[in-house]
């Protein structure tokens, strides 16, 4: 993940709170193009690095495989649907604190 993929995802983090990342999953692809092997790794370090994905799924976030089949992008969705809608924490900060875009950490 190169300098401004990384901050997009700082970015999105921000925006929705340490609270709401339990809702989050990260799916990745491609996985029909990759040799198994190389693919783990690949998994593994975004799982143990960080600076990539570890941290928000210390916090609850979930990452999943999607190996372009209708079935497997059903039972993401069937995961999707399991999450309890949470308000953000740009939504938090806009609203219930009154703060405007440049006060709120995604803001900033």
């Amino acid at each position: 993940m190169g300098g401004i993929s990384r901050r997009n995802f700082n970015m999105f983090r921000k925006l929705c709170g340490d609270e709401s990342l339990k809702n989050v999953l990260i799916v990745t692809t491609m996985w029909g193009v990759v040799e198994p092997g190389i693919g783990d790794a690949r998994e593994k370090e975004l799982t143990t690095n960080e600076l990539l994905f570890k941290p928000v799924l210390d916090k609850g976030a979930h990452m999943l495989r999607h190996d372009n089949t209708p079935n497997r992008a059903q039972e993401i969705v069937r995961s999707v649907m399991r999450n309890h809608p949470q308000p953000l924490c740009i939504q938090r900060e806009l609203v219930e604190e009154g703060k405007n875009i440049a006060e709120t950490a995604a803001g900033e």
